[in-house]
């Protein structure tokens, strides 16, 4: 079976008019689905609170997040993401977020996460405002152990 090795350290690509406001470096990792937590938490899993993206990014801080270069690998090894990434036990769709790195534009700061379109039958990657409100749809991609 071919390992699948992904350096979290090369430097993320930029879209224009983007620059990059952090991006957290874990080394080369081996890509393993079972290594990998989706992250809820406690205050994304009640639905008498409310979290946003900088409330959980600061939470996250000393959990080693996935950054856009797994995210990227991901999306162009779609076959490589485990099928329950698509959606949460409640049915609903999961949009899996790689919070190890953050971008920034004119708008503010933003960060990228997966989702599944089952109308295109593919993943795709998608950018959200860190102030919006993060719910149990909105797991981080955190590993366990390299």
């Amino acid at each position: 079976m071919k390992q699948h090795i992904i350096n979290t350290d090369n430097d993320p690509r930029i879209n224009d008019g983007y620059s990059i406001k952090e991006h957290k470096k874990s080394g080369s990792i081996t890509w393993d689905p079972s290594k990998v937590k989706l992250y809820l938490d406690e205050w994304q899993c009640d639905n008498q609170k409310v979290i946003t993206g900088y409330e959980l990014y600061e939470k996250l801080s000393d959990l080693v997040v996935l950054n856009e270069n797994v995210l990227n690998y991901l999306l162009e090894n779609q076959e490589l993401i485990p099928d329950t990434w698509k959606r949460n036990s409640d049915k609903e769709p999961l949009q899996i977020f790689f919070w190890g790195t953050i971008y920034h534009n004119k708008g503010g700061d933003l960060v990228r996460y997966l989702k599944w379109s089952s109308s295109q039958k593919k993943w795709k990657s998608v950018y959200t405002w860190l102030e919006f409100q993060l719910f149990r749809e909105s797991p981080a991609a955190v590993l366990t152990t390299k």
